[in-house]
């Protein structure tokens, strides 16, 4: 069958190099077409919006975490030593350590 629809795709030089690259002899153009056809005859439709959602609370929730491990750093530098504090930042950073391994697990898994 003939190919004659063309579609145009804006890249910057170091994308199109890295498509090249992995592209090798078979071309771009095949290279793009083989796994365009792989994810539409696989029916694999996935909306990655939960996913992005998920991510994006794992970040805030790590920035949060943060803030609390300089709190209790600072504390400790100044003689204070709270064990509650200590203990609920481990059981936070296991939660969330927890929460980042099935995020990972789930991406592995595409």
């Amino acid at each position: 069958m003939r190919l004659s629809s063309t579609i145009k795709i804006r890249l910057r030089p170091e994308q199109l190099d890295a498509w090249k690259a992995v592209a090798g002899a078979r071309g771009v153009s095949r290279w793009l077409r083989s796994i365009a056809d792989e994810t539409t005859s696989s029916g694999d439709t996935r909306d990655f919006t939960e996913f992005r959602g998920e991510l994006s609370k794992l970040r805030r929730d790590l920035g949060r975490l943060g803030n609390n491990v300089n709190q209790i750093a600072r504390q400790m530098n100044s003689g204070a030593r709270t064990s509650h504090d200590i203990n609920g930042a481990a059981e936070d950073i296991m939660a969330l350590n927890n929460r980042v391994r099935m995020a990972l697990d789930s991406v592995r898994g595409l």
